[in-house]
């Protein structure tokens, strides 16, 4: 299966940062065809598994984290967070507070906040 266009919203603003790191993980998103998902009841996770040519991001490992989610259903928060390990994005996940993920995800509002983005280019070595 493919990235859904909400996965690909999401990794899109996690990536949507300054620097080499950050531009060599939007191709891998780019590059991406295939990917595996896991439907939790309360999120999802998605392994991305970029091929195997693309260029990695010079060893980095990292978690990221500081987007979070409203849906007009669910008064709680929604979490993302986005894993990358040896250079390569492995793994995109999202939890709901509330301890149900909502059907509708096109309904999700997504927000990054200051303080999110800068821990982010951070830890992209931006």
């Amino acid at each position: 299966m493919s990235l859904t266009s909400f996965e690909r919203k999401v990794l899109a603003l996690f990536l949507d940062h300054e620097g080499r790191a950050a531009s060599t993980l939007r191709e891998q998103v780019e590059a991406t065809e295939e990917v595996s998902r896991k439907m939790t009841g309360v999120g999802f996770q998605t392994e991305i598994d970029p091929p195997k040519h693309v260029v990695t991001a010079d060893g980095l490992d990292a978690v990221l984290g500081g987007i979070t989610g409203r849906h007009p259903n669910d008064p709680d928060p929604l979490l993302f967070n986005l894993f990358i390990r040896e250079g390569k994005l492995t793994l995109l996940e999202g939890l709901a507070l509330s301890n149900v993920w909502p059907a509708d995800e096109e309904m999700i509002v997504l927000d990054y906040p200051a303080y999110g983005r800068q821990q982010n280019q951070a830890r992209l070595g931006g």
